[in-house]
């Protein structure tokens, strides 16, 4: 029986010109015997021959790698009008969109709306993205993911494309690498501000430790809040993790992919043992995860860009100078721009040139229990 912990790889040689994306790279990642597609650049170390359709350890493989600043967002189908809206905005405020490489992790089944929309996006935008797609198919989430629950976390997304950020050190190598949420808007030179910038710590978000005298406009938040406090913490990061520490923003973060080993292992030692205990032992997912995985090793963003975060919720109220001087936006919490009731939408239009924005209105949900969608 196949550990459904391990990636693997198949290679098959396709010419179905639906999944032609010029001459960048594309991967199809699965589990078990489904397909996984390899095309553009060989991927291939130590001159390992494989044969059609044969398995292949990740080991076996050579991650992608390469010297620019890269760019990476994980998205669900439901999630595109997000993020392409995010994506016009790296690319509208770079002038040196030549040493970006764009990096998109989503669902199989969402690959021709997104080759169909990014290529509209780069007609529209007058270029050709240096980019690599990876698609991933549900068998390749463990049955202890996909039995998981998050309580009380207000729908903070258990699915797919929010997972995936978490294999991002099974697939690159990259040295330098920003992961930006689809409900994110850059408003500043993405390149400028990263190339020269030394990564002290494996991981960058923003520290929840911003007082304020007003009320709506703090932002705190500690470990206590996010997780429960347990001696089980020891055994899988080799750390007791003291519960009023701060805590960090699950994005936008900052990270050298080089940095992530094991993590895929401790990720699923927690959430096993997460499923054991009534209640959980953590409230969000990717949030929460990234803050044990990377406890004692993450860094503030602030050193390297300005993130506002809560866009999205009703609880701040950001004014135009807080906005303006921010480099990057985020809309954490439920109403995000694109709803007919979202907020702050003004920004976020600018940017929605694909015009995907929704009339629906959202409703925010307190004390959910959400599953593996």
């Amino acid at each position: 029986m196949q550990n459904t912990n391990t990636l693997f790889f198949q290679e098959e040689i396709l010419c179905d010109k639906k999944y032609n994306i010029e001459d960048n790279k594309q991967i199809f990642l699965n589990s078990g015997n489904n397909l996984i597609l390899f095309k553009g650049s060989s991927f291939l170390d130590k001159n390992i021959e494989i044969e059609k359709k044969k398995n292949v350890k990740l080991s076996d493989l050579k991650k992608l790698n390469n010297n620019k600043i890269n760019i990476l967002y994980c998205s669900d189908q439901n999630y595109f009008v997000g993020l392409f809206a995010s994506l016009c905005s790296v690319i509208k405020n770079t002038q040196y969109l030549e040493n970006l490489h764009f990096n998109f992790i989503i669902p199989d089944s969402g690959s021709e709306d997104f080759l169909f929309l990014i290529t509209k996006l780069q007609n529209i935008l007058n270029c050709v993205l240096d980019k690599t797609v990876v698609y991933i198919n549900e068998n390749i989430i463990p049955e202890s993911i996909k039995k998981s629950k998050c309580y009380n976390g207000g729908e903070h997304l258990l699915n797919i494309g929010n997972f995936s950020r978490m294999i991002i050190g099974e697939i690159f190598n990259y040295k330098k690498l920003i992961y930006l949420d689809a409900d994110s808007i850059c408003q500043c030179d993405l390149y400028l501000k990263l190339h020269n910038f030394n990564l002290k710590f494996d991981l960058y978000s923003l520290k929840q430790n911003i007082n304020h005298e007003k009320r709506e406009n703090r932002i705190i938040l500690r470990m206590k809040n996010i997780i429960n406090i347990t001696p089980e913490w020891k055994n899988i990061i080799n750390k007791d993790i003291d519960g009023e520490c701060y805590a960090f923003m699950g994005a936008p973060f900052i990270t050298d992919c080089t940095k992530w080993v094991g993590v895929i292992e401790k990720l699923i030692k927690i959430i096993k043992l997460h499923n054991k205990f009534e209640g959980g032992l953590y409230k969000l997912f990717t949030m929460s995860l990234q803050n044990i995985i990377f406890y004692e090793k993450t860094g503030d963003i602030k050193d390297i860009v300005c993130s506002l975060p809560d866009l999205g919720s009703t609880r701040k109220k950001w004014n135009s100078e807080q906005i303006e001087n921010s480099d990057i936006l985020d809309w954490s919490g439920s109403y995000k721009p694109w709803f007919k009731n979202g907020l702050y939408k003004d920004i976020w239009n600018n940017y929605d040139i694909l015009n995907l924005k929704t009339n629906k209105e959202i409703f925010f949900k307190k004390k959910t229990i959400e599953t593996f969608q």
